[in-house]
């Protein structure tokens, strides 16, 4: 599913279009507040303490808009989007994603990877990016033929998603070392905080797991 996103004067506002539904949106106002977060290390600010959209709207549009559309899984898309259009970088279009993202960067597993992944491999899509937590259902469930003809990049955080998508120079890293022009603040914080969600997901992962194998014996 193609994202589009545009600015524009105004002052701020996010305005969203094509029959999305309350989760996606939430999606949209999650990856705007990181990029706001952290434009200076994206590079679309000069300094830290520059102000940012504050003199423009943005406009994000998913085609089809007849179709209903619903689910977090267009987050890492929706984000990259946004980084495309501040810094003016365009996204390869042999490129796909998805996954759910926080307020803090981490991306989250998502469903239905098998039929995305069928779905990107018949658009003719060369590489799929997807949640480290999602690496075992899709090892077990695409057929060899489609992963033979993918390459597969599995991701933890949006730093790493846009390190793929826009080259590893481009951004800031997480853990506070330079890997573009500018420097950020706060890494190591930032690490920890990202560090102690993703342990919390897989701890919530495997009790449900456990959760599962009681209820079949």
């Amino acid at each position: 599913m193609p994202i589009e996103a545009m600015s524009m004067p105004g002052k701020g506002a996010l305005q969203l279009t094509g029959k999305l539904g309350e989760v996606i949106r939430e999606s949209a106002q999650i990856s705007l507040s990181f990029v706001r977060a952290h434009a200076f290390e994206l590079g679309i600010t000069a300094s830290p303490n520059e102000q940012f959209l504050t003199d423009k709207d943005v406009h994000v549009h998913m085609p089809e808009g007849s179709v209903g559309k619903e689910g977090p899984s267009a987050g890492t898309a929706i984000l990259t989007a946004f980084v495309s259009l501040f810094r003016g970088v365009r996204v390869d279009p042999d490129i796909a994603m998805t996954g759910e993202i926080s307020l803090v960067g981490t991306v989250l597993p998502v469903g239905g990877l098998k039929e995305k992944i069928l779905a990107a491999h018949r658009a003719g899509i060369k590489t799929v990016l997807a949640p480290a937590a999602n690496r075992a259902d899709i090892e077990e469930n695409v057929p060899e033929s489609v992963k033979e003809g993918i390459r597969l990049v599995y991701v933890e955080s949006v730093w790493e998603v846009l390190g793929e998508v826009f080259g590893e120079g481009f951004v800031r890293r997480v853990d506070g070392e330079e890997a573009g022009k500018k420097e950020g603040q706060g890494g190591k914080k930032e690490t920890e905080t990202v560090e102690r969600e993703v342990r919390r997901e897989e701890e919530v992962r495997e009790v449900r797991k456990e959760g599962e194998v009681e209820s079949s014996s």
